[in-house]
């Protein structure tokens, strides 16, 4: 007997959705990834939803649920489906979604997948149904390679980046993990029969156990092995290539793109994906990278004073050994980040976030961490002289010797 849901929704309430063709979805699977339909589906009379029994976090709720869609015949695996259903959630002024696979293999984490563009999230507040997001198998095993994906655990990640009216940037996540034995599946006849995000939630719910909601709340970052296209062994020529200045690579995909050694002066790469890109020894003065994804990028030996990172992701990345002099951090994630030996002179952190973060033996004369967030951190060594560290939270900081948390300003 198949599970039943416990989350009973009025079939009236989509009286008004938007549908989305089987034959598109069925078309359009091939070419790796996509997500149907385009729109977040409301759920309207929300009275009639049974009670869930769950803790609210910054007004959001809400649970990730995930599939395999195999093939009937010969029960092949064509695609993983992720799709996320929030039961509440706050007014925002912006809000989108993304969504990622890694892959875990003795010990090593490695990302699988991670969507292109924005999954725009409606501002409204109210329970919702998001599309679906559909991920080619052929994909996954481009990015693992030689291994077995049969071998792996896959752990499936939801994320979600808002503004309100009184916070940017807020960034919240949710995961769930598994065997990919234990993965429920669902054949691809029966989910190309479905066509709106509710149809798909309830053919979802038909297979899966009552889903237990999941608060969403920023978890700690993992960081994986680092994939960057050159080491400094490679490029040991400490000489930058004729690359014309004020580059715009804004809005761009460039994921482990290698710019080593590059004169990227006044390059702007705001809102970009550059995650485990490759920056050592590039020049990167005044370049801005304001709300770009970072993660796990390389930008050791950079030249990069008066630098814009505001509101960037930069876990995981590492800036050991470079001259970030005056460069603009506020409100960026640099949780487990490595700033060793980093000469940061004037830099401003105001509002970042430095969890876990290594500074050991940077140069942070005159850096300003007002409202930062150090806890965790490792800052032996550091030069801490004049820098203004009003309100700053250092719990479980391991602070240089001799320095005194009553010198703040």
């Amino acid at each position: 007997m198949k599970p039943q849901s416990h989350l009973m929704l009025p079939m009236g309430a989509i009286a008004r959705w938007q549908k989305i063709s089987a034959a598109l979805l069925a078309a359009t699977l091939c070419l790796g990834s996509l997500t149907v339909p385009l729109y977040a589906q409301s759920v309207s009379d929300p009275e009639e939803v049974e009670d869930i029994e769950a803790e609210t976090q910054d007004g959001w709720e809400a649970v990730l649920r995930s599939v395999q869609l195999i093939d009937e015949f010969d029960q092949s695996v064509e695609a993983f489906v992720l799709q996320v259903e929030i039961f509440e959630k706050p007014t925002t002024t912006y809000a989108n979604a993304v969504y990622q696979i890694y892959g875990h293999y003795q010990g090593e984490r490695r990302l699988l997948y991670s969507n292109r563009g924005a999954r725009l999230i409606t501002n409204e507040a109210g329970q919702w149904v998001l599309p679906a997001e559909v991920v080619s198998i052929t994909s996954l095993r481009e990015e693992f390679g030689e291994f077995d994906l049969r071998d792996l655990d896959l752990e499936f990640v939801a994320q979600v980046r808002y503004d309100a009216q009184s916070r940017r940037d807020q960034r919240l996540e949710w995961r769930e993990t598994y065997r990919y034995s234990e993965i429920t599946r669902i054949t691809t006849t029966e989910f190309y029969a479905v066509e709106t995000a509710y149809e798909i939630r309830q053919l979802f719910l038909t297979y899966l156990t009552p889903a237990t909601v999941i608060v969403i709340e920023p978890q700690s970052v993992s960081c994986a092995l680092a994939q960057y296209p050159g080491t400094p062994a490679e490029t040991a020529n400490n000489r930058y290539d004729r690359a014309p200045r004020n580059d715009d690579y804004s809005h761009s995909s460039l994921r482990n793109h290698n710019f080593s050694r590059r004169n990227l002066e006044k390059a702007k790469f705001g809102r970009s994906d550059l995650s485990y890109a490759n920056f050592y020894g590039a020049n990167l003065t005044k370049a801005d990278f304001k709300r770009s994804v970072l993660h796990q990028a390389n930008l050791q030996s950079v030249y990069g004073e008066k630098a814009k990172f505001d509101a960037a992701d930069l876990s995981c990345a590492q800036l050991a050994g470079s001259n970030f002099s005056d460069a603009k951090f506020k409100q960026a994630d640099l949780r487990q980040a490595d700033l060793r030996s980093a000469y940061l002179r004037k830099a401003k952190f105001k509002d970042a976030d430095l969890r876990g973060a290594d500074l050991r033996n940077a140069n942070l004369s005159q850096a300003d961490f007002k409202d930062a967030d150090l806890r965790g951190a490792d800052l032996r060594g550091a030069n801490l002289h004049d820098a203004k560290l009003r309100d700053a939270r250092l719990e479980g900081a391991l602070l240089p010797e001799g320095f005194s948390t009553r010198r703040r300003r």
